[in-house]
């Protein structure tokens, strides 16, 4: 019963989000988590970790939250292939 009525409140939560041309509540839980990581913003493992998300899932989300600017990737120094996201001012908005 529990998880039936949170499903609904999720899904009511997506249609007023949609509804009022705001992003998917994931978009959220992303920025977030980078928001509180501060200006040294995390790892896309960080992230999965920190939402729960699963891999693939985290690498199209974070395509489409650097499409539309909210987020920006940063090569990693010490990583020829690593990056760390971190938040935009827009993304903070």
């Amino acid at each position: 019963r529990l998880m039936r009525v949170s499903r609904q409140l999720m899904e009511k939560v997506e249609d007023a989000l949609k509804e009022n041309g705001l992003p998917p509540l994931a978009w959220y839980d992303v920025l977030h988590e980078l928001a509180e990581a501060g200006e040294g913003g995390l790892r896309p493992f960080q992230l999965i970790e920190r939402t729960l998300f699963a891999q693939y899932n985290i690498s199209r989300l974070l395509a489409r939250l650097e499409a539309d600017g909210l987020i920006e990737k940063l090569p990693v120094a010490d990583d020829g292939r690593g990056q760390t996201i971190r938040i935009t001012g827009s993304g903070r908005e």
